[in-house]
């Protein structure tokens, strides 16, 4: 690989186990360079692809290094820690507290497992300070942004994690009378709360990345594409709201997640937080790769009044308590917010309306989330999954999810939008599944899934390589070429030793990808996928 391969772009999806944190970087290459050349007894790696991992396995401090990031959820509130370590190992933020106006904060859905690890990176104890009997805390890292759901919604959870995440956001964002956090809050199909007009979904940026062949830096956008149980529709300038599959005025966390997309040049990453499609066959999931059906929970309540001399029994309603399906119009909204684009010298190439390189799976592979049809859209090269131990563990991922993804258990796809009877047929497009963690066992029992050919690598760090982002933009028809990214892992998996050295009982993990060792910049891996698409 020659001198020039670089990659500004890094998305980490740490290992929390199982729940959800990305961490998104745009770094700056050069600096990094002059980081290294700081620290007696290191050498410039020859590939500058390398010297980010090389930094981190020498532990070379990186302050200063970051344009600007996006931190996307926690995990449970015992891997803030981890995530804590994350953020300063990779010079995201530094010291024990700050101001960090270049750290953005999104938070998917308010379920435990994205937002409660988010508290130890907003705020810190104040150690043997109490009122009235209650700890104290002050703020730790004044990130620049916080994108989330809104925070007066009567649809929040009314759990006891909930309001003490909402006091963290107010701390920060009243830390300071200039240096204090602006909550973006997002409403329903990813438009910004209040709003009435729904043609402009909520977007920022994270910087710039390469320069193009015209002198033109390549920017790094983010773009809301649902939110709220809501999807936004381009074409239509309307929202689709998505029903509810759940009885009476509950409402699913998992539905309301927020659902953005990536892009860096022709690159794109998909993530749609714990969002659910079909899962059967309406989601275009053969039989051996949809969900086992629902049973219907029975409700039995008393009834007040009684039914002749005697009190009943109110009689058993069938509930069907199951996840809404956001996939299904947000198919439709993504072919809309991104059209296929031919080659044309000078700009960024699509090879399928709504097309995306790399996807995180939503809801850790749950059974009921990544449609087949859904995959036949966005029809990606390399899928990354978080999942892992739980108290109450769903098995997550799911066998069918991963036949759904696996080549040869599921060679081709029916493509949702064709007319044809019967659909024709796409090819998969996965050139590798991902996973943080899998469970070989919870609580003594099997787990049903099976990696089948999947890479089980710890924290997951995906990084398109820049010179492949200028080489589509600069090609044509007559002269393709191919994005390419680079994917490697660090093998580290969640504890299972207690404080006193006691194996947890009923766990067991499933072996992963082998370790380096740190023989090289890499602990696990590297790989390459070229876009196949």
């Amino acid at each position: 690989m020659p001198l020039t391969v670089s990659a500004s772009l890094e998305i980490h999806v740490i290992n929390v186990s199982q729940g959800d944190s990305i961490l998104i970087i745009n770094r700056d290459l050069a600096k990094v360079k002059k980081a290294i050349e700081k620290v007696p007894g290191t050498t410039v790696p020859g590939k500058r692809i390398d010297w980010v991992p090389y930094a981190i396995e020498q532990k070379v401090p990186l302050t200063g290094t970051v344009k600007k990031a996006l931190l996307v959820d926690g995990g449970y509130g015992w891997f803030g820690r981890d995530v804590l370590f994350k953020l300063r190992r990779h010079g995201v933020v530094e010291g024990k507290a700050g101001w960090c106006p270049n750290l953005y904060v999104m938070v998917s859905h308010f379920h435990d497992d994205h937002q409660m690890g988010l508290r130890d990176v907003l705020l810190r104890k104040v150690p043997g300070k109490t009122k009235k009997g209650k700890q104290q805390f002050v703020t730790r890292y004044v990130p620049g942004r916080i994108y989330l759901s809104p925070l007066a919604d009567a649809r929040n959870p009314g759990n006891t994690s909930f309001p003490l995440f909402k006091k963290a956001v107010r701390a920060v964002a009243r830390a300071h009378p200039t240096q204090k956090t602006t909550v973006v809050e997002v409403g329903r199909g990813g438009v910004p709360a209040g709003r009435k007009d729904f043609t402009d979904p909520v977007g920022f940026d994270l910087g710039t990345g390469v320069v193009d062949d015209d002198g033109t830096p390549i920017p790094i956008t983010v773009r809301m594409i649902a939110a709220g149980q809501s999807v936004h529709l381009e074409q239509a300038r309307r929202l689709e709201p998505v029903p509810s599959k759940t009885s009476g005025k509950s409402v699913d966390e998992n539905d309301r997640s927020l659902v953005f997309v990536l892009e860096y040049g022709s690159f794109r990453f998909f993530c749609g937080g714990d969002i659910a499609g079909d899962g059967m066959a309406f989601g275009g999931n053969p039989p051996d790769q949809s969900m086992p059906p629902i049973a219907k929970a029975v409700q039995a309540k008393k009834k007040k009044k009684a039914y002749g001399s005697k009190k009943k029994r109110r009689p058993k309603l069938g509930v069907s308590y199951t996840h809404a399906d956001v996939e299904t119009p947000l198919r439709t909204a993504m072919v809309q917010a991104y059209p296929e684009l031919g080659w044309v010298a000078g700009e960024d190439w699509s090879p399928n309306a709504g097309h995306c390189t790399v996807m995180k799976a939503s809801h850790h592979g749950s059974a009921s989330s990544v449609d087949t049809y859904f995959l036949a859209t966005l029809r990606p090269t390399v899928v990354a999954i978080s999942s892992g131990i739980k108290l109450s563990n769903h098995g997550h991922p799911t066998d069918v999810v991963l036949r759904r993804l696996h080549r040869s258990v599921a060679a081709q796809w029916e493509d949702p939008f064709s007319t044809a009877t019967p659909k024709e047929k796409v090819d998969n497009t996965v050139e590798q599944v991902y996973i943080t963690e899998m469970t070989k066992l919870a609580k003594g029992v099997a787990n049903p899934a099976k990696p089948l050919e999947s890479r089980l690598i710890g924290d997951i760090t995906i990084r398109p390589v820049d010179e492949t982002i200028v080489a589509v933009r600069a090609a044509s028809a007559t002269a393709p070429a191919k994005l390419q990214v680079q994917v490697y892992g660090t093998g580290d998996v969640t504890r299972l030793v207690g404080d006193a050295g006691v194996k947890l009982p009923g766990y067991e993990l499933m072996p992963g990808e082998p370790v380096d060792g740190m023989a090289t910049a890499y602990r696990v891996g590297p790989w390459y996928h070229p876009d196949k698409v």
